[in-house]
């Protein structure tokens, strides 16, 4: 923000919707301005900024108050408390050392990230979201400024771009990532509207370093965004260029652009393919690689909750409404009643008010598709954001057209999930519509004004008509009542956008000239009212303060007992789900179990199949301690067959001690040569023992076939995400030190600061040989990383070109918004 507000203050300029008749906007397009007219936009672009602050705070009060801590299902603020680990350790490296028996994470420079290293994580939680849509929605408000909107419309737009639909209510899941590319994509699109104003390379190298930060963030989602705004980039960098097709001037523009963009997406696209981490995609069929690519696909049958909110409920397990439709469905549920049913944690309701002014944008767009002028340029504008918004629609209903086969089939988008996230793209469309057609909302005749209003007004007619028969045949139950609500709702927006339209268009005489602001301001409000009370309800919650508070089970789990050590969760435990997705990442306690693992690595493929057995499993993975539910504790003791005893109970939990399970990080007594198919037999053998025996793989640094070790005693064990540490004193030539962390080839390890190998042992796990004598031992993730240096590169491109335009601001008199 500060980078924003130092580009000249020009930032918060912009220009003033034009009073003339017609549609008006920047360069090229008649617009002049005077000194007075800078000022007084400057201050415009600054209240803007304090409103979508204040709805911020208004739509996320859940957040405010002492202790409040928001409610997400996926990064909520267990996992995020993990991710913070993580990063502190490494901030281009993270490892997730606290699920399973560890797996790399992609590697990157996360901007999103680094806000976390810096504050509390509750903070973050509750205020991520918020700060990513108010940044989104005020760029884009400023973006729709440029183009001659007035400030109501621009907030309008802006408004409905980021705080409706999927865009909003996404923030229950949490998905970072995604929050992280909509600010991205934002500022990308705003200096993309600078640079085609301006005609300033510049621009458009700031613009490029802005969309290849969203790859930073998500790739899938930045990948999506990106193909869709690269029209957008096209049109405004031939407008930079002049508007001709000068090759070399195009290219002079282009060039900055497409290398501050390529090195970021392509230093981060080179960590995903260097990661270690491996869909499990590649024993599928192409039946069943086409359903896990397509299984969130927006059903186009349910459309009308784009306009009616809550028609097919709000989301799955919602008391008020839980979600009805086919979203998430899985193939041949209704056959085999295996996998979802279906499954929804966001609505894509965007409002009947910005699909009428949209739509009236389309409408005067192409009327007006031939003039000359600013009139023509801004009907151009509006059809390619009609067309862009018509392909991320079309692309969202994934399986459920044609077009999407195509789509898959391409590099890059061939393994990526859920085609509905082709929905962001398209409520950022919208809301650019929505503000485009307030403005030609404000330069229609009245006669025309008067034809919109009724068009409206008719429209709520037919939505009030449905909401009486959903009323008639059974308004007492409760999806009739969330139908009924849905439609008349909708009936209500119809209304107030005919009004609307016949005010800002001069349908009023006499008052036309009062109404315009108050009409526009009014359409604003209501988004405002709708993301406050019709949708944060729903999905901006607090999260019960039980979930990640101390109680008996943690404390124990947290001693000095089980320090370094994983658990495991059996058995019926009250609280399992609630316990490993909040309380134990929140409270920093490992343990082998996954709520979330639908692609797993493909070493832990194999690896399960071969050992089968979770007991055994969890002795190679260190697990001491198993958790249970205090009633089934005693039959689990005797299923264990006495290799398990009581340790702690309480609080409706038992914990159950392995007598016999390896430690995390323990001296071996033998070591062996193996491959691969030899190891996974060997430890998957009866009489095989985690700390007798180790296989090790080629490739490491212990020379022949095995041996015997000396005896290896540990102590001062410190574990945290990606980094190890103990002290080893070795009897004899020396012995191997097998530790309880997956192998990866970017693990190092050091003895007493010089630098050692680390063997590959028991197929996944990792050994360390120390010499006679007492040793400092320790183990990080640190790889080499050409996909981060390549991030580095394209950060330091990208902060050059925000530098190069900030200077050009202050240099250009008179460039404005």
């Amino acid at each position: 923000i500060p980078l924003l507000i130092s580009t000249n203050f020009p930032l918060l300029k912009s220009t003033r919707q034009g009073r003339a008749k017609g549609w008006t906007g920047g360069r090229g397009m008649g617009y002049k301005r005077g000194m007075k007219t800078k000022l007084a936009e400057r201050w415009t672009g600054l209240w803007m900024a304090v409103l979508f602050a204040g709805v911020a705070l208004l739509v996320f009060r859940a957040a405010l108050g002492e202790g409040a801590t928001l409610l997400s299902s996926d990064d909520n603020v267990g996992l995020l408390s993990q991710a913070q680990r993580a990063r502190e350790v490494s901030w281009g490296h993270p490892w997730q050392g606290e699920t399973l028996w560890g797996m790399p994470d992609v590697e990157g420079l996360r901007p999103s990230f680094a806000l976390l290293r810096a504050v509390d994580v509750r903070w973050f939680t509750n205020w991520f979201h918020a700060l990513c849509l108010g940044l989104a929605g005020w760029l884009t408000a400023l973006y729709l400024r440029g183009k001659g909107v007035g400030a109501a419309g621009a907030v309008f737009g802006g408004l409905t771009a980021f705080w409706t639909g999927t865009n909003l209510t996404l923030t229950f899941a949490g998905h970072v990532g995604k929050y992280g590319v909509m600010a991205f994509c934002a500022l990308s699109l705003w200096a993309l509207g600078k640079w085609g104003r301006s005609g300033r390379a510049a621009w458009g190298a700031a613009a490029g370093a802005a969309a290849g930060a969203m790859f930073l963030e998500q790739g899938d989602v930045a990948l999506f965004c990106a193909a869709l705004l690269a029209p957008v980039g096209a049109w405004e960098g031939w407008r930079a260029a002049g508007g001709r097709w000068d090759w070399r001037r195009l290219a002079a523009q282009f060039a900055p652009a497409a290398v501050a963009a390529g090195l970021l997406a392509g230093g981060a696209a080179l960590s995903a393919a260097g990661s270690g981490v491996t869909d499990g995609v590649e024993s599928q069929s192409e039946a069943e690689r086409w359903e896990f690519l397509t299984q969130w696909s927006q059903p186009p049958a349910e459309s009308l909750d784009m306009i009616a909110p809550g028609w097919m409920g709000w989301k799955s397990g919602d008391p008020d409404g839980p979600y009805r439709g086919a979203l998430g469905r899985s193939e041949g549920w209704e056959r085999t009643g295996q996998g979802f049913r279906n499954f929804r944690l966001e609505t894509v309701y965007v409002g009947a008010l910005p699909l009428f002014f949209a739509a009236l944008a389309l409408a005067e767009g192409w009327r007006r598709r031939k003039e000359e002028g600013g009139e023509g340029a801004c009907a151009g504008m509006a059809l390619l954001w009609g067309a862009l918004g018509a392909a991320a629609l079309v692309l969202a209903f994934g399986k459920y057209t044609p077009a999407y086969r195509a789509v898959a089939a391409l590099p890059g988008f061939s393994a990526i999930r859920n085609p509905n996230k082709f929905m962001h793209f398209f409520q950022l469309a919208w809301g650019v519509l929505a503000g485009l057609g307030v403005l030609a909302a404000s330069g229609m005749e009245g006669r025309r004004a008067k034809g919109w209003m009724w068009a409206g007004l008719g429209l709520a007619g037919l939505a009030g008509l449905g909401w009486v028969a959903v009323w008639a045949e059974g308004g007492t139950t409760a999806e009739a009542r969330c139908k009924a609500f849905a439609l008349g709702w909708c009936a209500a927006s119809f209304a107030l956008a005919g009004a609307a339209a016949g005010g800002l268009g001069g349908a009023f005489k006499g008052v036309a000239e009062g109404w315009k602001p108050v009409a526009g301001w009014i359409c604003a409000a209501w988004v405002a009212v709708e993301a406050a009370w019709v949708l944060g309800p729903h999905f901006i919650q607090r999260m019960p303060e039980g979930y990640v508070a101390e109680n008996g089970l943690t404390r124990f789990l947290e001693g000095a007992e089980a320090e370094g050590e994983r658990a495991v969760l059996a058995g019926a435990a009250a609280g399992q789900g609630v316990w490993l997705t909040y309380l134990f990442p929140y409270r920093g306690i490992a343990t082998v179990n996954v709520t979330q693992l639908p692609r797993p690595p493909a070493d832990y493929l194999r690896f399960w199949r071969a050992v089968g057995d979770s007991l055994r499993q969890w002795e190679l993975a260190g697990v001491r301690h198993v958790v249970t539910g205090a009633r089934e504790a005693g039959a689990a003791v005797r299923e264990l067959g006495g290799r398990a005893e009581a340790a702690w109970t309480g609080e409706g939990a038992a914990v159950l001690r392995l007598k016999s399970a390896a430690g995390r990080v323990e001296g071996v007594r033998e070591w062996r040569r193996g491959t691969d198919e030899e190891a996974l037999a060997g430890i998957a053998g009866g009489g095989w023992r985690a700390g007798e025996v180790a296989w090790v793989a080629e490739g490491g640094g212990l020379e022949g076939e095995g041996g015997a070790c000396g005896e290896v005693r540990i102590s001062e064990v410190t574990v945290r995400p990606g980094e190890i540490g103990f002290t080893a004193e070795a009897e004899g030539e020396g012995g191997l030190v097998r530790v309880a962390e997956d192998w990866h080839p970017g693990w190092r390890a050091r003895v007493d600061g010089e630098e050692r190998p680390v063997e590959r042992c028991d197929f996944m796990f990792q050994g360390v040989w120390v010499e006679g004598g007492r040793h400092e031992v320790r183990l990080r993730y640190a790889p080499d990383g050409a996909g981060l240096k390549v991030q580095w590169a394209g950060l330091l491109v990208g902060a050059l070109a925000w530098a190069w335009a900030a200077v050009a601001s202050f240099r250009r008199k008179g460039n404005g918004l």
